[in-house]
């Protein structure tokens, strides 16, 4: 019975020892990725997407590549649906939708946010611990 006790005790403890660590190992982490992230001029990969309409109960699937050259440059290039660009130049955002009926092109100011972030993963690491 001592042996459970100490073996629980042992465990408990090093439970509550390593928390500490834990999180410091998690901060030390995050700002080591916002460090990184702070030197990274342009960015490139693929995604993919599923957006769902709640009201509708339909979804739709995509995917595609972006690159992004900061401050202020993006372009996102649908490969399925059909040919769909979101294009930034830092003064303009440009939506460029073939695939709806009819063909749709968008045009916002860069400065209105409600268009598109421009940083999409600095939107992330700019604040990570608040967002």
């Amino acid at each position: 019975m001592r042996s459970h006790v100490r073996l629980a005790s042992l465990s408990i403890a090093l439970a509550v020892v390593s928390a500490p660590l834990a999180a410091q190992s998690t901060d030390a982490t995050i700002d080591r990725a916002v460090a990184a992230w702070a030197k990274v001029k342009t960015v490139r990969g693929t995604f993919e997407q599923t957006v769902t309409n709640s009201l509708t109960g339909s979804s739709a699937n995509s995917r595609g590549t972006y690159a992004q050259e900061r401050p202020n440059r993006l372009a996102i290039r649908f490969e399925q649906p059909g040919t769909d660009a979101i294009i930034a130049d830092g003064k303009v955002v440009w939506v460029y939708l073939p695939s709806s009926a009819p063909g749709q092109v968008i045009k916002r100011p860069a400065t209105d946010r409600a268009s598109v972030p421009i940083d999409l993963t600095g939107q992330f690491l700019g604040s990570p611990r608040t967002k």
